[in-house]
């Protein structure tokens, strides 16, 4: 296998613009720290903690990107009752992994001579199968000549999302394919599957010949400074920082349990980034400012509609549609893009603004709806809608 290489002026591009804090621990109080947003004011921070009570999250940590400024302020803890959350505390990030699979697939298709020797003229079309071969078969004949790249990360492939089939590799996931059935015609509706993700990751692997943590590291990590963002749990914990545990509340005797963290997955391309609140606020600047290391034409692409998720859904206007790794739809009169995440007991969303050059993060370790209900009142804030025009988020 050969260890890919992009041509220098690629690996030395410009980096993510404004002005973030320097990264150290930060994991003995609950601490703000960067210049503060125009959204942020006491009522904010009230809210937040309110929002966090309400859904009984042990601990959550928010950043708000407002054009060159971060902010960013742990609430509760991230080990119960001895550890606070900071902006520095690490969380699973789930599926929000799934834009930097469509954002590292964006980066060897401009650079499709580095890997012409593995597959020649690699572009968003060209079919799956055509790469990864063998491995690549689907239950039907005509999907598996045909589904795309760009199918496969926009949920369009025709196939449910078929969590509960196990598998322990990439390779293996890709594998674990012909043997699952479709739900329906390939490019006729949505319907969310993280094992194309995982097929993804492993097609980044097979074209570069690097493990696909080290890639999403050298290429897109740490060109965008995130230098507090990782790919397994033994990276993260031998780090140095906190990585918060997971909770699972019960409602009846308002106890916790703590879950053991999932240690690998099969399908790493969909959700198996660890990684904190500020790292995440680089990723959202280099997102809104069209930054390098991806192109100008990598951002259009990702960013780029391609299935349509529902007609309407709260708290947007009008329908949301899924992008490579995204979602999109108009919050008041301005296009949003996000997605959430989800692995075991921490949910995470992110949510940004490229207008308005505004980006929110959040991060929660137990499976509540607090970090989209957080992030959505922030963004409704900033953007003026009347609180008589927003849904209740904590009812949706």
């Amino acid at each position: 296998m050969k260890h890919f290489r992009f041509p220098i002026a690629a690996l030395w591009a410009t980096q993510a613009l404004g002005q973030d804090v320097a990264q150290r621990p930060l994991h003995n109080e609950n601490q703000a720290i960067g210049d503060v947003p125009r959204v942020v004011s006491k009522d904010l921070d009230e809210f937040i903690e309110r929002i966090r009570e309400e859904w009984h999250a042990p601990g959550l940590a928010v950043a708000i990107v407002d054009g060159n400024n971060t902010w960013a302020k742990g609430y509760g803890y991230a080990v119960l009752n001895s550890t606070p959350v900071t902006p520095h505390t690490l969380y699973y990030t789930g599926s929000t992994t799934k834009s930097f699979t469509a954002a590292g697939i964006s980066l060897l298709i401009d650079n499709a001579s580095a890997t012409s020797s593995v597959y020649p003229g690699l572009n968003w079309k060209t079919p799956v199968s055509h790469i990864l071969r063998d491995d690549f078969v689907l239950s039907d004949e005509w999907a598996t000549a045909h589904i795309t790249l760009e199918d496969a990360m926009s949920h369009r492939t025709g196939y449910p999302s078929h969590d509960l089939a196990p598998a322990t590799t990439a390779q293996g996931t890709t594998r674990l394919l012909r043997h699952l059935p479709m739900a329906a015609e390939p490019r006729t509706t949505f319907l969310y599957n993280n094992k194309m993700f995982g097929a993804m990751g492993y097609l980044i692997e097979v074209l570069t010949g690097s493990w696909l943590g080290d890639f999403f590291r050298e290429y897109l990590w740490e060109p965008m400074g995130m230098n507090e963002t990782y790919f397994s749990l033994k990276d993260a914990e031998r780090s140095g920082l906190v990585l918060a545990k997971e909770y699972y509340y019960n409602p009846e005797d308002g106890s916790y349990l703590n879950l053991p963290h999932e240690p690998s997955s099969g399908e790493e391309g969909a959700g198996s980034i660890i990684s904190n609140v500020l790292d995440y606020a680089k990723y959202l600047r280099i997102m809104m400012t069209e930054s390098a290391p991806i192109s100008k034409a990598g951002h259009r692409e990702v960013k780029t509609p391609r299935t349509l998720v529902a007609p309407a859904m709260a708290p947007f206007t009008g329908p949301v549609s899924y992008t490579l790794g995204w979602n999109t739809a108009i919050l008041g009169d301005e296009q949003v893009y996000f997605h959430s995440g989800g692995v075991s007991m921490f949910i995470s969303m992110m949510m940004m603004i490229p207008s308005q050059q505004i980006g929110v993060i959040v991060f929660t370790n137990t499976d509540v709806k607090a970090p989209q209900v957080i992030a959505t009142h922030i963004l409704s804030e900033h953007l003026g809608i009347p609180k008589d025009k927003r849904p209740d988020m904590n009812k949706q």
